[in-house]
């Protein structure tokens, strides 16, 4: 019953909310969605050397974002050539606070016949009098999961200070 209700208050609320409809000369109704590019980070890297050709591809972006509040999002590959390696892929996902400079991220990868890596992040701005001088408390843990046993987990915390003239910021 209780569930019944959570639905129905749901359903009445997303029927009270203004929708932007917009009719063509067809008759044909379109809702209209407000569109925002979101800034993607793209990366990618060949090296060659004496263990083979190692090509790497990455890209991490804002998934969501409201206020001050966003979701960041990624995914990575890399492959070596000459040995012929494995496929090796990844993702991520955080969250930004902007005004505190606070920033969560889990991620995982995973190397076929090995084994999958798991991390967890997380930081912080404690105290940023100027754009040049910043301390802040960091802190995360990771762990492999292997085919041979799971390693145990290792974990790291500090502060870092960092002072000097920001030649892009002005």
């Amino acid at each position: 019953m209780k569930s019944y209700l959570v639905f129905v208050a749901f359903l009445a609320w997303a029927s009270a909310l203004p929708l932007d409809i917009f009719e063509d000369d067809d008759g044909q109704q379109f809702y209209l969605v407000p569109m925002q590019r979101q800034k993607r980070d793209t990366t990618w890297d060949v090296a060659k050397g004496p263990g083979g050709t190692n090509v790497q591809l990455g890209q991490e972006g804002t998934i969501w974002a409201k206020g001050n509040h966003e979701i960041i999002g990624g995914g990575h590959a890399s492959k070596n050539f000459n040995p012929n390696g494995p496929l090796v892929g990844g993702g991520s996902i955080g969250y930004h606070h902007i005004p505190t400079d606070t920033n969560i991220k889990a991620s995982a990868t995973h190397i076929p016949n090995w084994g999958t890596q798991a991390d967890i992040k997380a930081s912080r701005t404690l105290w940023a009098p100027d754009r040049n001088t910043k301390l802040e408390a960091f802190g995360g843990a990771s762990q492999s999961f292997t085919k041979w046993g799971n390693t145990r987990p290792e974990a790291n915390v500090g502060l870092q200070f960092t002072h000097g003239h920001n030649m892009f910021g002005g």
